[in-house]
């Protein structure tokens, strides 16, 4: 909720932020979303970060219409955050509220979230049973823009021109679309994005996304769609209780060769490609393009790991790390699931933690 609400306890904070005469009679009319599913019927109130993006979200079109701006804004709102309803509650708010003759252009890049999306939107009643408003070809999303809908449903890839065009046609001319595009920077620099801005050519753009936009995309995101029109990341939704924290812990994973002539199969083929020794010798060094690695055993005590040495070929002693290690090991220190021998160490030589100390055979010798 806004500062001004703020109580010293939970529920003070709750009356304060929904108890007010604009704020609760707001929240009846346009924030209240009644769901068909399974179970029976659903119903979902706002939750703060909702009601204030929404309304965030209609403020800037006010804005945008009075400077005759197309770009309505990015609405960066965490996963699982409730993005659809959030959709939902702005659309139909504007409807209720905006004058004009709005269409929604609701837009997405995969089939699974233009399903989902068009589902969400039909379980709420925000589309009548008997509207086909769900694009499924290029011929039937142009008739959809050219009828009069409230909505419309589509990917992104139906934006292309017919096998007889060459370029993209001018599909609607009307200044009354707004594009709601659900991740918005991911398909919105190429090809399909500036077919349906041809399409489209005075429809205002709206973005929403789940994820930060990643740098060098976000001057290009703001360029088509303007400024963050509302904020919530994963860490207020965290501090809202909304989400659990995530946990990163880093892990060797234990490595493992199944074929026990790799070895000799590896050799027969650098045998046939009849290398020099230079070549053979930048071949093998490709798999050790990693940091250089310290030998020394003791190295891993600070990890909390148990070395043992096994000698798993006349060649060179192998150094086993049996316990798990909380930082990048040192050379040869890692988790076997087996004895090691000399495929398992080859295979430990692509991985991303290795000597460069090659022997004779091309292996990596421990040091004595």
């Amino acid at each position: 909720m806004l500062p001004a609400t703020r109580g010293a306890i939970a529920l003070e904070t709750a009356l304060r932020g929904t108890c007010d005469p604009a704020i609760l009679l707001d929240l009846f009319e346009n924030f209240i979303a009644y769901l068909e599913r399974p179970g029976g019927l659903i119903k979902n109130v706002a939750r703060s970060h909702q009601y204030l993006g929404v309304n965030a979200a209609i403020d800037n079109l006010h804005r945008a219409r009075a400077e005759h701006d197309k770009r309505l804004g990015v609405f960066w709102h965490t996963q699982g955050s409730g993005k659809s309803l959030s959709m939902l509650w702005f659309t139909q708010k504007v409807l209720r509220q905006v004058a004009g003759k709005w269409t929604f252009v609701m837009v997405t890049d995969r089939t699974e979230l233009d399903i989902q999306l068009h589902g969400e939107f039909a379980d709420a009643g925000a589309i009548p049973p008997e509207a086909k408003v769900h694009a499924d070809s290029i011929a039937h999303l142009r008739e959809l823009l050219a009828a009069d809908h409230r909505y419309v449903f589509t990917l992104i890839q139906k934006f292309q021109p017919s096998k007889t065009e060459r370029q993209m046609p001018v599909l609607s001319d009307r200044s009354d679309i707004i594009v709601i595009t659900d991740e918005a920077h991911r398909s919105q620099y190429d090809t399909l994005a500036l077919n349906m801005r041809t399409a489209l050519p005075n429809a205002s753009m709206m973005g929403f996304t789940g994820t930060p936009l990643i740098a060098g995309e976000e001057q290009a995101t703001r360029a088509q769609f303007g400024d963050y029109v509302s904020v919530y990341n994963f860490r207020d939704a965290i501090e809202d209780g909304a989400t659990v924290p995530l946990y990163y812990e880093n892990r060797i994973p234990e490595l493992q060769l199944v074929n026990a002539n790799f070895s000799e199969e590896l050799d027969a083929l650098l045998e046939a490609a009849e290398l020099d020794e230079d070549a053979e010798e930048r071949w093998r060094e490709s798999l050790a393009r990693s940091t250089p690695c310290s030998p020394d055993p003791n190295a891993c005590a600070p990890s909390r790991a148990t070395w043992s040495a096994t000698s798993s070929d006349a060649d060179f002693l192998a150094r086993q790390c049996t316990s798990a290690s909380t930082r990048p090991p040192p050379c040869g220190c890692i988790t076997w699931s087996s004895k090691p021998g000399p495929s398992t160490w080859l295979t430990y030589a692509s991985s991303t933690t290795h000597c460069r100390n090659w022997s004779a055979r091309g292996w990596p010798r421990a040091s004595s």
